[in-house]
């Protein structure tokens, strides 16, 4: 029995989950990376935490690029295959 993968792919391919193992381990770092970047970010940005306001603008700006970085690493992975 071939599962599909629930994930919307590209016209005419077929991702399945018992071929794409390596990908699904990628993923699932890439997003605990991301995630811990994130969480540094809002580290910088909790209340009470003496941060200019010019400066949480730059964390914010800072989160920007982090989120970029992921969308383009995620990007990256699924158009190499």
């Amino acid at each position: 029995m071939k599962m599909i993968w629930s994930l919307p792919c590209p016209a005419g391919v077929e991702m399945t989950i018992d071929t794409e193992p390596d990908l699904s381990a990628f993923v699932i770092n890439l997003l605990d990376e991301h995630l811990a970047a994130m969480l540094l970010v809002r580290e910088r940005l909790r209340p009470g935490g003496r941060i200019s306001p010019g400066a949480r603008r730059t964390v914010a700006l800072d989160s920007i690029t982090v989120a970029e970085r992921y969308a383009t690493e995620l990007s990256r992975a699924l158009n190499d295959d």
